[in-house]
């Protein structure tokens, strides 16, 4: 090997060598832990004649796919009558968690004597638990809302984020409400640096509809938005490694220097 392919060589090897660690440094890992995603329907509906209940549920089946799911259920008895919905479309990828879910309910009496009571109640929820092996920077935007369209329903509608170990340090974000009775709606968009840990990340959407009075609507809707997306956190190579490879290279220039003498 000449002179001159030993000077460029060697420092060439050397840059090589430090990409190749500093990538290993940077890449982020991710592990899939688990995963709970539904869509419900219940309620009642009674009259002086009959009564009617009912609860529907789908889940997803736990393999981080793809689940995109709604139930919608009414019923009546006499006049009076009762519905309610829940709506989820989401997926689940190694570095992107996205969903979308909607929650329905009405209620309407048009006929009463004696106790008459109609209900609905509307569910979506999504929720994934994973680990994060290294310093992970994440992307957290959605939306949230609640709308009252007749009466006076209720609903939540919410965003959190949390670690679940007591391995590294505590962490949480909560966004939305749990108890909304009126026009709610709110914009997430969040960023930051997951240490590891492991964490779950949960978006809920909920709405009820009571009805009692004769002539009485109750019809409320609340809804979620939420993407999660990791990305790798670029890690400088510790103070010792540059050190390292600033050796390596005087080193090699010496030698080419003492060959050449």
């Amino acid at each position: 090997m000449s002179m001159r392919t030993l000077r460029w060589s060697r420092p060439a090897m050397l840059a090589i060598v430090l990409a190749i660690t500093y990538h290993n440094i940077a890449h982020a890992s991710v592990i899939l832990m688990d995963e709970s995603r539904r869509v419900r329907s219940s309620g009642s509906v009674s009259s002086v004649t009959s009564l009617e209940t009912w609860s529907v549920e789908e889940r997803s089946p736990g393999d981080f796919g793809n689940f995109n799911f709604e139930v919608n259920e009414t019923r009546s008895a006499g006049s009076n009558v009762s519905s309610s919905r829940g709506f989820l479309q989401s997926s689940i990828t190694g570095n992107l968690f996205s969903a979308t879910g909607m929650a329905n309910a009405s209620a309407g009496v048009n006929e009463t004597r004696g106790n008459t009571s109609v209900n609905g109640n509307g569910l979506s929820e999504f929720a994934v638990t994973f680990q994060v092996l290294e310093p992970t920077i994440f992307n957290l935007d959605g939306f949230l809302a609640f709308d009252p369209m007749f009466g006076s329903p209720r609903g939540s509608a919410t965003i959190t984020l949390l670690s679940d170990s007591f391995t590294g340090a505590n962490f949480r974000l909560s966004f939305g409400t749990s108890s909304a009775f009126g026009d709610f709606s709110q914009n997430v968009m969040v960023a930051g640096l997951l240490e590891p840990n492991t964490y779950t990340l949960r978006a809920f959407a909920s709405s009820s509809a009571d009805a009692f009075s004769l002539n009485s609507t109750q019809d409320g809707r609340a809804s979620f938005d939420v993407n999660l997306a990791l990305h790798s956190a670029a890690v400088p190579l510790p103070a010792a490694a540059w050190t390292f490879g600033l050796a390596l290279t005087m080193l090699a220039g010496f030698r080419v220097r003492r060959v050449k003498t």
